[in-house]
């Protein structure tokens, strides 16, 4: 992962954390000692953040940090990104969604084609 992709992925999380905890980026920047802009650019990736300022957002957010830096819950060590995307679904939806990619774990087959994962036409026959 490149440090502009990492920036964008702590930004967005940040963000999302941000906005479920009410937060406005002005509040948000008050009470870290950051400015509105230093708030605006790390949520779009453009810039990173020390490790003392993640620890501020976390402690001021009240998150993990696995989630921040890595998208995980530490608790059970889940992508917690997915996991709260599948939460906007209703429970029939997110079952659906479950046999989607059941299908899609029968479907692909894990044959090496180089250095790159292939379907086979036997697999994609599952998908139909």
């Amino acid at each position: 992962m490149t440090d502009n992709t990492l920036n964008t992925a702590i930004g967005a999380r940040i963000q999302q954390a941000r906005k479920a905890a009410g937060i406005t980026q002005i509040a948000f920047a008050e009470k870290i000692g950051v400015s509105t802009q230093y708030i605006s650019d790390l949520e779009r990736g453009i810039v990173g953040a020390s490790v003392p300022t993640i620890i501020k957002i976390c402690d001021r957010l009240d998150v993990p940090t696995d989630y921040i830096l890595r998208g995980y819950d530490p608790t059970t060590n889940q992508p917690v990104d997915l996991l709260l995307e599948l939460q906007t679904y209703s429970p029939q939806q997110q079952e659906m969604i479950l046999s989607g990619l059941k299908q899609f774990q029968k479907a692909f087959q894990k044959q090496k084609s180089g250095n790159k994962y292939v379907f086979t036409n036997e697999s994609l026959q599952h998908l139909t």
